[in-house]
C-alpha cells in the first residue's frame, strides 16, 4: 500500500459534466430495507454491509450458457481477469431447459456448478445476480430458455441467424408458446414458479448473491396485449410478484430484479406501477428495476453514425420507470456488434451517459469459445480469449463504494483524466473505493484531493482508498495521467 503525496487544492480539469450530471438524475426516496440482509435500498442506491453507495460494473455469463453443456465459462481462471478489470458484479445466465429437463426434475449437478461459480465469484469480490434466462421462449424455438416439454411440439427447425428478435414479431409458435405460458395453460406458469424456488434455495446461503433477475425480456404477442398496456398493467407485475413470493418464502434477503416488456423499444413507456391502485410490485421490498439498452437503429443499418439522442432518451425513460417503481436501477444488458461499423464510439457514447447518470450496468457479453449464439458477435473477448479493442473502454475508473453519496462523475477516455465528487456521511469511517486501471495509467497518475480527504493507492488491486474527515460534508477527487515515468 503506497501512500500518495496530495495536494489540497482544487481541481483542474473538472469536466464541467459533473454539474450537468443532475440532469439525469432523479429524487431519491425512502426504501424499506430487507431485513437480515447485507445489502439495502437506499433511494436510488444500493449500499452494502458498511453503508457504503454501490456502483456495480460487469459483464453477463454469457452467451455459451444458451445451448449444452450450458457452461457460462470454461474455468475460474476468468473471473480473475474480471477482477483485474474492475468488475464487481457479474449476471449468471441460467436456462430453464439445463435447470429441468424433464418436469418435476431438477439437474442439480447443474445447480451445483452454478453455485460454485458464484462462490468463486464472490472470493475475488464480484457479486453475482442470477438471471433466468430466454429469447423466442425456446431454443426449439430458435432462441433460449424452456426446456421442450413447456410448449408444444416443434415440427421445423428454426435458425433464425442475427436478426432473431424479429422473430418476436413474425413467428406464431412464438407468440403462441408465450401466450400459453402467462395464461398459465397446462400449469406452465406454475412449474416454472417451483423452479425458481429451486434455484433461489440452492443459492440462499451463497455470499455474494445480489439478487434474482426474474425473466430475461418479457415477451407475449404485438397485438393486442403490448399496445393496449394490459401486459405491463396487469399481466407481468402480477407474474413478478407471484415470482417474487416463492422467492422471499426460501430467501428473504436477496434483492428483486424486473425488466420490461418491449414497448420500450417503440418508444413507449413501460406501464409497470403507472396506476396508484394497482400497485402489485410496490408490495415487493428489495427491488430493483433492471432494464436492456441496445441501439436498435445502429444494429439495422449496421453501423453508429454518432446520434446519442435515441440512447439519451432510452435511459432517461428507465431512470423515469425506476422512480416510479420507487426502485433501484441495473442496466442488466448493453452492448455493441462487434461487426457494426463505428463500434468503438457506440461504446463511448453509452459509457459516458452511463458515466453521467451514475448508473450501474452490466454489459453483454463475455463468451469464450464455442460459436456464437444466432450469429451474435457481440462478445467483448474473441475464442481464444484475446481482448476485443472494445475492452479499454469497458475498462475505465469509478468509485466502486462511496462512504456517503455520489454527486458526479467523469472519465475522458482521451486525456484518462478522472474526477468524482460526493457528499460525504460523517457516520461512516469506512474508505471510498476507486477502481484506477493500470492500463489508462501507465506512467502513474497524479492526484488531487479537495481539503480534509486523505487517499492510499493499492497498485496491486487498482483501487484508490479514500477517508474523509468527520467534519467534511463534501470531497472531490481527480485522477490526471502522467506523459512518461518522471
Amino acid at each position: 500500500m503506497k501512500r500518495l503525496r496530495l495536494f489540497e487544492t482544487s481541481l483542474p480539469g473538472q469536466s464541467t459534466r459533473l454539474s450537468d450530471a443532475n440532469d439525469m438524475l432523479l429524487t431519491d426516496w425512502i426504501t424499506d430495507d430487507l431485513p437480515g440482509s447485507t445489502l439495502r435500498l437506499d433511494g436510488r442506491w444500493i449500499r452494502d454491509a458498511q453503508g457504503r453507495a454501490l456502483l456495480l460494473r460487469g459483464f453477463n455469463l454469457s452467451a455459451d450458457s444458451k445451448t449444452p453443456p450450458y457452461l457460462p465459462i470454461p474455468n475460474e481462471q476468468h473471473l480473475d481477469r474480471l477482477a483485474s478489470w474492475g468488475m464487481n458484479c457479474i449476471r449468471l445466465v441460467l436456462v430453464w431447459e439445463a435447470l429441468e429437463p424433464r418436469r418435476g426434475e431438477y439437474n442439480q449437478a447443474y445447480l451445483d456448478n452454478m453455485v460454485t461459480l458464484a462462490h468463486a465469484a464472490w472470493q475475488r469480490g464480484i457479486y453475482t445476480i442470477v438471471d433466468m434466462h430466454q429469447d423466442l421462449f425456446s431454443r426449439e424455438l430458435g432462441g433460449s430458455g424452456a426446456p421442450p416439454w413447456a410448449h408444444p411440439p416443434v415440427h421445423r427447425p428454426r435458425r433464425p441467424g442475427r436478426f432473431w428478435f424479429s422473430n418476436y414479431l413474425i413467428d406464431n409458435d412464438v407468440g403462441y408458446a408465450f401466450k400459453r405460458f402467462w395464461n398459465n395453460a397446462d400449469f406452465i406458469r406454475d412449474s416454472f414458479v417451483c423452479a425458481w424456488q429451486q434455484v433461489a434455495r440452492c443459492f440462499a446461503g451463497v455470499e455474494g448473491v445480489l439478487g434474482y433477475d426474474l425473466f430475461n425480456e418479457p415477451s407475449t404477442r404485438f397485438f393486442p396485449e403490448l399496445i393496449s398496456g394490459h401486459f405491463d398493467r396487469v399481466t407481468l407485475p402480477e407474474f413478478y410478484r407471484q415470482v417474487a413470493g416463492a422467492i422471499r418464502a426460501v430467501d428473504p434477503y436477496r434483492l428483486i430484479l424486473v425488466e420490461p416488456s418491449p414497448r420500450v423499444l417503440m418508444l413507449l413507456p413501460s406501464l409497470i406501477g403507472v396506476k396508484e391502485e394497482q400497485l402489485p410490485l410496490h408490495q415487493v421490498k428489495g427491488l430493483v428495476y433492471a432494464p436492456h439498452i441496445y441501439d436498435g437503429v445502429s444494429v439495422f443499418l449496421g453501423r453508429f453514425y454518432g446520434v446519442s439522442a435515441r440512447l439519451r432518451g432510452m435511459l432517461q425513460l428507465h431512470l423515469k420507470i425506476a422512480a416510479r417503481l420507487r426502485a433501484a436501477c441495473i442496466i442488466g444488458e448493453f452492448g455493441v456488434l462487434n461487426y457494426l461499423r463505428g463500434a468503438d464510439k457506440l461504446y463511448a457514447v453509452t459509457l459516458d451517459l452511463f458515466d453521467r447518470a451514475m448508473v450501474n450496468w452490466v454489459a453483454w457479453n463475455y463468451m469464450v469459445g464455442g460459436e456464437h449464439w444466432n450469429e451474435e458477435d457481440i462478445s467483448v473477448v474473441y475464442p481464444d480469449g484475446r481482448e476485443r479493442v472494445h475492452v479499454d473502454t469497458l475498462v475505465r475508473p469509478y468509485p466502486r463504494a462511496t462512504a456517503g453519496t455520489p454527486l458526479g462523475m467523469s472519465f475522458d477516455i482521451d486525456t484518462h483524466t478522472f474526477v468524482f465528487s460526493y457528499a460525504t456521511d460523517p457516520k461512516n469511517s469506512a474508505p471510498t473505493e476507486i477502481y484506477l486501471p493500470r492500463r489508462h495509467y501507465p506512467h502513474g497518475f497524479d492526484l488531487r484531493l479537495s481539503r480534509g480527504l486523505t487517499a492510499e493507492y493499492n497498485a496491486e488491486r487498482q483501487l484508490l482508498y479514500v477517508q474523509h474527515a468527520p467534519d467534511v460534508k463534501r470531497g472531490a477527487v481527480g485522477v490526471y495521467a502522467r506523459r512518461d515515468d518522471a
